[in-house]
């Protein structure tokens, strides 16, 4: 599918050769997003979160872009920590009780280390001062509305309260795992 793409763009003389590179990258970007997405959503029917599983997605997937964190070494890793990742959330999402006052104070402590640590950069994709300042900027405001879904969510509808509370939980988590990583990584560098 990607040469039949990649050869009508050609033909249509859209293309110089220098932008190849890019499409390539562009294509591949939407297959992997493309087929995680198909998986998620499938996945959910199966484990039955429904209304819950959009709200995870709709807190995590921002907040996981603007915020950053750990970022696995290769693709094949990636997609298994993902999967276990979703199964592991699904799994919350059924069978945890998240009316509980304390999840909600958890999911305020996740607010507050992803307020402070974000935005957590990684080899691939290091950050420089402006871009530092653009994703933490952006990674608060996303904190701040989500924080007022949190409080709807818990005054009004709290059958979805654990999707906001996992959300941040993953994101302040996936944080520190990338914190730790940079850390480890960069001391290592230096023994070098």
């Amino acid at each position: 599918m990607k040469k039949k793409i990649k050869k009508i763009i050609e033909d249509q003389g859209l293309l110089e050769e220098c932008d190849i590179e890019i499409l390539d990258y562009g294509l591949d970007q939407i297959m992997v997003y493309g087929i995680s997405s198909i998986v998620a959503l499938v996945l959910g029917w199966l484990m039955r979160v429904g209304v819950n599983g959009f709200f995870f997605f709709v807190v995590f997937v921002p907040l996981r872009l603007y915020a950053g964190g750990y970022h696995a070494d290769t693709r094949k890793k990636c997609n298994y920590i993902s999967f276990f990742i979703l199964l592991l959330v699904y799994w919350m999402l059924n069978d945890f009780n998240w009316n509980s006052r304390i999840w909600v104070l958890v999911g305020l402590l996740a607010a507050v280390i992803i307020w402070f640590l974000a935005p957590v950069d990684n080899k691939n994709h290091r950050l420089d001062k402006s871009e530092k300042i653009k994703f933490r900027k952006m990674t608060r405001l996303m904190v701040v509305l989500f924080l007022i879904l949190l409080l709807f969510l818990f005054c009004f509808v709290r059958r979805y309260l654990g999707s906001v509370i996992i959300a941040y939980l993953l994101v302040a988590i996936i944080l520190i795992a990338g914190m730790i990583k940079n850390k480890t990584k960069d001391k290592y560098k230096v023994e070098e």
